[in-house]
């Protein structure tokens, strides 16, 4: 991703000035001065000219207030939905490029408004509502699971379970209950399109492409090692008799993928499993999906990152005198993203292990312990032993500690820390 400091940056270098800005909020030299000077002319420039008829809206603006200062005659709503404001526009003019009118955008009565002085004004944006995404897979869910073989209540409930992967059933027994393939392989499906950054979907729409999801570093390796995950515990259910070769694929496939995707809907006794291949399944529970997503767990893109760091230290070891980065997407990631990445890896694993020690501590077994910690940090809400039906038997202590659990996993740690932190507290 650009930011402004790359993009100032990218601008010095055409210039061929030996000059390198770190912060533009900070940097006092006088070329940080002149560039945001006129990058945010630049910038509007830049988006009012060019063609992005895929994505602009065009919308008859909602009055407010007339004359609602000396200075304009109408104060309209800002749309809600608009990410950038290119341009106000006559509705008896057809020309766009030339019917500019001018405005102001300000607060105003508590509210985000548009000032002109143009009657019954049309603003053009371009919009930004990932939320259609999401509701339009949820649709697209409620009908698969109706065609699958749900009525249209249960339909509907489990497509905004799955889309949100949230893991919520509206029978105990979860997917299991239906005991039908054609409903897992459909559960299995939208969990890993959920697993996948929305806003993914959004370019896609946009460039009507799906290169910029096939491409994406992140993407395509959580699909791996989702790939490798789904065929080792196949190839375990059918080796260990557990199921035949059509059950194990099926139950194989969907297990894996609501588990590690952090989704929570269950089928065919998922704990009573061979023990390694739930082992397997809740490991890869900490693996999660990507960014962008609803899922839980440390991400994939993280994953990827200490992979490539990984390598980068062997090859360092073999060449001492080599510079060597580490790239993602052909990027470069800095030393202080994979610094904050390994930080939060490491404070991910030690409070899992703080919670498991916490939960044998009160009475729990290892299993238990082990299973219900991965539940409730990854927010993937499938316990084993004793919880494996539920977390009422947990101890009033125990649920406590997993409501902590929850927190920590949810928020990724460190708005957690930096609350309780002193330094937070002092500024």
């Amino acid at each position: 991703m650009y930011t402004t400091a790359k993009i100032f940056n990218l601008a010095l270098g055409a210039l061929l000035l030996n000059k390198k800005i770190a912060d533009t909020e900070s940097d006092s030299s006088i070329e940080n001065q002149t560039l945001n000077v006129h990058y945010d002319t630049a910038l509007r420039s830049t988006l009012q000219d060019l063609d992005l008829d895929a994505t602009a809206t065009q919308k008859t603006l909602e009055l407010v207030e007339e004359e609602p200062n000396d200075l304009w005659l109408y104060a309209y709503k800002y749309p809600s939905n608009c990410s950038f404001l290119r341009r106000i526009q006559n509705a008896d003019l057809k020309d766009r490029r030339s019917n500019q009118i001018k405005r102001r955008i300000a607060n105003h009565d508590n509210q985000k408004v548009i000032f002109c002085n143009e009657e019954n004004a049309i603003a053009e944006y371009i919009a930004h509502d990932l939320s259609l995404n999401i509701l339009s897979a949820s649709a697209g869910l409620a009908v698969a699971y109706k065609l699958a073989g749900m009525n249209w209540f249960n339909a509907i409930c489990h497509s905004l379970s799955t889309v949100s992967l949230g893991g919520f059933s509206t029978h105990s027994d979860s997917l299991g209950y239906y005991n039908g393939a054609a409903i897992e392989l459909v559960g299995g499906v939208f969990s890993i399109l959920a697993a996948i950054n929305f806003a993914l979907y959004y370019i896609v729409l946009v460039r009507r492409s799906f290169k910029p999801i096939w491409y994406n570093a992140e993407v395509r390796f959580f699909i791996l090692i989702l790939s490798i995950v789904v065929g080792i515990a196949c190839l375990e259910l059918n080796r260990t008799q557990t199921f035949d070769i059509k059950d194990s694929l099926v139950h194989g496939f969907f297990q894996t993928v609501s588990v590690m995707t952090d989704n929570g809907l269950g089928s065919a006794g998922y704990p009573n499993w061979p023990s390694h291949i739930v082992l397997l399944l809740l490991g890869a529970s900490f693996f999660g999906g990507c960014f962008g997503s609803t899922c839980g767990g440390i991400k994939a893109v993280r994953f990827l990152l200490l992979y490539r760091q990984g390598i980068r230290e062997i090859h360092q070891l073999v060449h001492p005198n080599a510079i060597l980065t580490t790239k993602i997407s052909g990027q470069v990631v800095s030393d202080r993203v994979i610094r904050s990445v390994w930080g939060l890896f490491f404070l991910y694993i030690f409070f899992t292990c703080v919670f498991v020690w916490g939960l044998v501590a009160i009475g729990h077994d290892f299993a238990t312990a082990f299973g219900t910690v991965a539940a409730c940090i990854n927010n993937m809400g499938i316990g084993y032993g004793d919880t494996a039906s539920g977390f009422g038997t947990l101890k009033d202590a125990a649920k406590w500690l997993m409501c902590v659990a929850m927190l920590f996993g949810r928020l990724e740690i460190f708005p957690v820390l930096i609350i309780f932190s002193r330094a937070f507290w002092r500024f």
